[in-house]
């Protein structure tokens, strides 16, 4: 198995579980807790916040994964890169759909908030 072929299972895997982790919170069957799900004071503070946070959340970390794993399979079936170069692009590919989720879940509370 080479690098190549363990970044692309790596990728495929994470992205998999993202989603699975993700399709509970757009589905709001998860309630405010501390353990799972977009957890800020604002969040656990206001349960309809928790709720529509958490599907913000949820459905960019969906989407974030669903782009990364195909712009890595996309790299890996053109082998455009070296080893290396592919291997950054995979770190890459495991971390921005969590950002962007971050970043979209942190618009959503400060969208509310000037809402109020």
């Amino acid at each position: 198995m080479t690098v190549f072929d363990k970044g692309l299972i790596t990728v495929m895997s994470v992205a998999a579980l993202f989603i699975g982790l993700a399709i509970p919170l757009v589905l709001r069957k998860i309630p405010p807790n501390i353990v799972y799900g977009f957890r800020v004071a604002a969040t656990l503070r206001d349960e309809t916040v928790w709720y529509e946070t958490n599907d913000t959340f949820g459905r960019w970390l969906i989407a974030a994964s669903i782009v990364a794993a195909a712009g890595i399979y996309l790299i890996y079936t053109m082998r455009w890169f070296g080893a290396e170069t592919f291997m950054t692009a995979t770190i890459v590919a495991l971390a921005a759909p969590v950002v962007i989720a971050t970043i979209a879940g942190a618009r959503k509370i400060r969208a509310d908030a000037a809402g109020k």
